[in-house]
């Protein structure tokens, strides 16, 4: 009694380069491929991925049939997201019956696979699971601007040439809108959580800011009073030289140039908070920056607001500006 026949390697290897042909691309393969990428759902694993499987599971129900995947069609391959009854992992896409269906915008039915000549040769049809009838639906995922792209393919299997009923075919079409909703709101879900922590990080932000502005007002007020008292003591005729007060002044100023530079470089890597109790800090350059300015309208007011002389020999030998914050040399020689 002669035993089972068997396909030679000869064959087999025919068999599968007959089917392999050039892979069908839609028009817009590009920005189909860049848009299933963004999804991040290749070789990865979440909890998702039940209920992919719920849905694959409960389409053999609806369909009466032994087997159904749930399939991503990248470049080459076809990544098996979930399945039931074909052991599939992935498949390479140049012998895939789904590479066809994306094509389509509608379910592409397949009653017999033998008679087909792009899939009668191929590796599942002659071989194991052996595939006789296949209905698949392309899954589309829409864009922010309307556009939509198909990113993968819901289908459903059988071991004998049959067809969709009307009922199934809606079940069918019905399983794959689940599925493009599920992406849909996994896919919002993780724009919410950006979100949410770039919230927190600017945040942290504004806190640091808000320390770190109130430290500058502490130095602020520390500068304002040594000026004033140095300007009080080049009025005073009791001073013996006043080069001393005034290489104390230009001290001042250069501490004042150094804490203008850093607070500006943060201010400009800082985010703007657009609560009004947290203003942006750049208003506090100015008042920085006013101190020891040629005369003009703002240092007359200034200086009246410290109770000093309008007008002072001292202030005409600094010349320091906002956003320049630039500083005289240093005198040489001591004034009478």
């Amino acid at each position: 009694m002669s035993g089972p026949v068997r396909r030679s390697s000869v064959t087999a290897c025919f068999e599968q380069s007959l089917c392999r042909q050039a892979i069908p691309k839609p028009q817009n393969e590009q920005q189909r491929l860049h848009t299933l990428h963004k999804l991040n759902l290749m070789d990865t694993q979440s909890q998702s991925d039940e209920i992919y499987k719920d849905v694959v599971t409960s389409l053999t129900q609806i369909c009466s049939a032994p087997m159904a995947t749930f399939s991503l069609v990248d470049k080459d391959r076809l990544w098996v997201k979930a399945e039931h009854g074909t052991g599939f992992t992935q498949v390479d896409r140049d012998i895939s019956f789904c590479t066809h269906t994306i094509m389509k915008n509608d379910i592409m039915e397949i009653p017999d696979a033998f008679l087909d000549p792009r899939f009668a040769h191929n590796p599942a049809v002659v071989g194991s699971p052996h595939i006789r009838f296949y209905a698949g639906a392309p899954l589309t995922v829409k864009k922010r601007n309307g556009d939509e792209h198909c990113v993968g393919v819901l289908c459903v299997l059988d071991t004998v040439p049959r067809r969709l009923d009307s009922a199934q075919r809606a079940g069918l079409q019905s399983m794959t809108r689940l599925i493009s909703a599920q992406i849909e709101a996994r896919r919002k879900a993780q724009r919410l959580e950006k979100t949410m922590k770039r919230l927190d990080e600017i945040a942290d932000d504004n806190n640091s800011l808000q320390n770190y502005t109130e430290h500058l007002e502490t130095q602020n007020e520390e500068l304002i009073e040594k000026v004033q008292n140095l300007m009080e003591r080049e009025d005073d005729p009791s001073s013996q030289a006043l080069s001393v007060p005034a290489e104390e002044v230009i001290t001042l100023l250069s501490q004042l140039k150094s804490i203008i530079t850093s607070f500006t470089e943060h201010v400009e890597h800082t985010p703007r908070s657009h609560h009004p109790s947290h203003p942006h800090p750049s208003r506090h350059i100015h008042s920085l920056a006013s101190i020891g300015r040629p005369r003009s309208d703002t240092n007359i007011s200034y200086r009246h607001s410290l109770g000093l002389p309008r007008t002072s020999p001292l202030a005409h030998q600094l010349d320091v500006t906002p956003g320049s914050a630039s500083l005289p040399a240093s005198p040489s020689t001591s004034h009478p």
